[in-house]
């Protein structure tokens, strides 16, 4: 990797980053939409800033032109979609997000089906992905409140935010080289945190 051409996501020392959120749904309005309002109050916890919600139908069109808005805000580390990834004709969540994004990143979405698997066999049934469009993961969540909170804050998950932000230098070769910050003592303990939390998981897996 060319060390000379790098760019930031961000200033800030403190690993803190911006979701953007889209609810899919032919059945809810925002008033409905428990599950929207349990990931942003989720995310709030976290001490993470939720910049954009938005709720579309179970439509293709609608779903890849959300996620182009949110994805392009340049605050937004990750979006979040909401229902629309299981076996209904109209659960076109995957297809959606695979039409505007750049590259898979099944590791992560591999490791929440695996977590998700733990709780319900129902998991196999998910077809939700992990993308990147350009700098930005787009990562499918299932419609269920309970659902969707246990994976955002399954430790696969909060692993991957934590490597994201972790890893935000980034290669752009539009811009002049500007140096890697050092990793902030807190965010190395969070990131040991996880990937210690997961060993149980993982010995459990391969016995």
């Amino acid at each position: 990797m060319d060390s000379a051409a790098f760019c930031t996501r961000g200033e800030s020392s403190e690993p803190s980053l911006g979701f953007a959120l889209i609810t899919c749904s032919d059945t809810r309005d925002e008033a409905q939409d428990s599950a929207g309002a349990a990931l942003k109050q989720r995310i709030a916890e976290k001490g993470w800033k939720c910049l954009s919600y938005e709720l579309v139908r179970d439509d293709r069109a609608e779903i890849s032109a959300a996620l182009v808005r949110a994805a392009d805000i340049p605050e937004v580390d990750v979006v979040l979609t909401c229902g629309g990834t299981g076996l209904s004709l109209r659960d076109v969540t995957p297809e959606a997000t695979r039409d505007v994004c750049d590259r898979e990143v099944p590791g992560i979405a591999e490791g929440m089906r695996a977590y998700s698997l733990t709780i319900t066999p129902r998991a196999m049934l998910s077809r939700a992905l992990c993308m990147q469009r350009g700098t930005t993961l787009v990562l499918n969540l299932p419609g269920s409140k309970k659902a969707a909170c246990e994976i955002l804050l399954s430790q696969a998950a909060l692993a991957s935010f934590i490597m994201l932000f972790s890893f935000s230098v980034l290669p752009c070769a539009e811009f002049p080289a500007i140096p890697a910050r050092p990793l902030p003592i807190s965010l190395l303990r969070c990131v040991l945190s996880a990937f210690y939390d997961l060993l149980p998981f993982c010995n459990r897996r391969s016995s």
